[in-house]
């Protein structure tokens, strides 16, 4: 229905999706009826997010071989991480991933929000783009002129944002 709909992309297990209320069967059972259901006609950008690396690392696998479009996450969860842990976990998903890996920033969700500049230094790992659900469009602007990457793709999670985003030059909106 969502494809007949006109809609561009899925992004499943986000936060607000219920993601971080599935186990990692109940993630993988869903991966295969929404790949089944979107039968290649739109991207599907799995959220992976879990109770740690390894778990997040195994299911970004699982996806990947299902048809995953791209991956997302938010930082390592309920504890703040330094810099050179989320650095480390997003370089650990990077290193699985066959496909673009997105950063999500989610700090009502995580407990903590990443940095314009680390969004700059998880740019220059690699990370395709990033998911910005801050409701903060200071930090959105300032993150886009900290990131050097001109093809850093930028999505505001949070609807009221997407017009004033967009005219900063974000890419869409996912929420």
């Amino acid at each position: 229905w969502l494809v007949e709909k006109g809609v561009h992309s899925l992004f499943p297990f986000g936060t607000f999706g219920g993601g971080p209320l599935l186990d990692a069967k109940e993630k993988q059972y869903a991966a295969e009826i929404i790949i089944e259901a979107v039968d290649g006609r739109i991207p599907v950008v799995f959220h992976v997010a879990g109770e740690n690396t390894r778990s997040a690392c195994t299911l970004a696998k699982h996806l990947q071989r299902l048809g995953a479009a791209a991956l997302a996450s938010v930082p390592p969860l309920y504890y703040k991480f330094s810099p050179e842990a989320v650095r480390s976990y997003y370089q650990a998903l990077l290193d699985v991933a066959e496909v673009p890996v997105f950063a999500y920033n989610f700090a009502a969700a995580v407990g903590y929000g990443l940095s314009p500049e680390q969004v700059a230094e998880l740019a220059a790992m690699g990370i395709a783009g990033i998911k910005d659900s801050s409701n903060d469009l200071n930090w959105f602007v300032q993150a886009m002129n900290t990131v050097a990457d001109d093809k850093f793709t930028w999505f505001t999670g949070n609807t009221p944002l997407l017009v004033p985003a967009a005219l900063m030059g974000a890419h869409g909106c996912t929420a």
